[in-house]
């Protein structure tokens, strides 16, 4: 029996290697989410360099140059009280990528952590967390949103956890169905005949072999977490003034759009270009993580 338990992890080892080598040449072979992921990079590397690039302090007001449109001296044009757009836009890059991934971050935790348990420990665990999460689906998603900004407060932080908050719903729904589907496998059982702790099981053999569907929908649901806190920003519940942020800077431009369409649509393109990215490397991660699809 010793000789089993020490033999086992070398065995499994051997399926998962081979998968992820496959996963990892199906990835490299499409060219949109290698596209993707060389937006999302640039992106993120300027977002980044912010601080070091020599750019015009964002917040910086010239009311003498409102309103400019690109041009060789201003690149991306001045708002309506003359600040530098591309400045603002490459800072809101950091406001707007640091939200996603910490609104990602904070609901992959909490909605895997309860999804995993109330799929592996099922009964009253079960029941609790599943009517909790249905009180939480029963509100719609943005209306929920607004309704707990307006309770903790408008500003990033809290407009972070509001988004947060609601996107929990669908990790724990999904991690639930999934391990349900992985508790009945033939291992799992194996592992509770020769006596494995409950913990011991889930995190060895469900974790891992659930964990594919959860990094692909993080993937997803980054761009997703950008546009609502985004859109929370642009009805004044995110990001507040001065701060540089892509809402603000939408909500700022729709005023101005038939004078100066260039402070909407220049936000307007950054979060498209974003989302697009992050979007195409989360198709590629689900094609090269599903063996069906690849």
């Amino acid at each position: 029996m010793a000789v089993r338990a020490e033999t086992a992890p070398v065995v499994a080892a051997a399926p998962r290697n081979r998968a992820a080598t496959a996963a990892w040449r199906s990835l490299r072979r499409n060219r949109l989410a290698l596209t993707g992921g060389f937006l999302v990079a640039i992106i993120a590397m300027v977002a980044m360099l912010a601080p070091l690039l020599p750019l015009n302090d964002p917040n910086r007001t010239h009311p003498a140059a409102r309103l400019r449109p690109p041009s060789a001296t201003t690149a991306l044009g001045t708002d309506q009280l003359g600040r530098d757009l591309l400045s603002r836009v490459i800072w809101g890059a950091r406001v707007s990528m640091t939200v996603g991934l910490g609104a990602t971050a904070i609901a992959l935790v909490v909605g895997t952590g309860t999804g995993l348990l109330a799929g592996f420990y099922g009964g009253v665990v079960d029941a609790v967390a599943m009517r909790a999460i249905d009180v939480l689906l029963a509100f719609p998603y943005i209306l929920l949103a607004i309704a707990l900004v307006a309770i903790l407060g408008p500003g990033l932080f809290n407009a972070m956890l509001a988004v947060a908050a609601v996107n929990v719903t669908f990790y724990a729904r999904g991690v639930r169905s999934a391990v349900l589907l992985v508790r009945q496998s033939e291992y799992v059982e194996a592992a509770r005949a020769i006596g494995a702790t409950p913990a011991w099981t889930l995190w060895n053999h469900v974790v891992p072999n659930i964990l594919a569907p959860v990094v692909v929908f993080a993937s997803l649901n980054v761009g997703w977490m950008i546009t609502e806190t985004a859109g929370l920003s642009f009805i004044g519940l995110g990001a507040q003034p001065p701060t540089a942020d892509w809402g603000t800077m939408l909500a700022d431009g729709r005023a101005f759009i038939t004078v100066a369409a260039h402070m909407a649509v220049i936000p307007g393109v950054a979060i498209f270009l974003l989302v697009l990215g992050l979007n195409l490397v989360g198709d590629g991660l689900r094609e090269a993580l599903d063996p069906r699809l690849r």
